[in-house]
């Protein structure tokens, strides 16, 4: 099992705080790979996850979408709900290969890269 794979594994719940243009709003996922899919969704950049997964190179992108766009927070947090401790987590955390998205959201739809 993959160190990606160990970390879909418990009880947390993630926690993902959008400020787009001032307004705020968040989403909670059981699984990090539905919010890695969530937030290429939201940043309209489903092409890239959907060619090479949640690696750094998607991280970078949302980083430069982050940087041009009206974008004002973008935070991840993974809550434990047995103490309530929230742990604020970075994208190092949340790199995911495509087959590791597709187990977590059998929709995810995989683009193939052209030829």
């Amino acid at each position: 099992m993959s160190d990606a794979s160990n970390k879909t594994q418990g009880s947390s719940i993630w926690v993902v705080a959008y400020n787009h243009d001032y307004n705020e709003y968040s989403r909670a996922f059981n699984d990090p790979r539905l919010a890695a899919i969530d937030i290429a969704r939201e940043f309209n950049i489903t092409a890239v996850i959907s060619r090479a997964g949640a690696t750094e190179a998607f991280w970078d992108r949302i980083n430069e979408e982050y940087e041009a766009n009206s974008w004002k927070g973008l935070t991840v947090h993974s809550l434990d709900p047995e103490s309530l401790e929230m742990v604020k987590r970075a994208p190092e955390e949340m790199q995911f290969s495509l087959e590791e998205l597709s187990e977590a959201d059998p929709d995810f739809a995989i683009t193939p890269p052209a030829p």
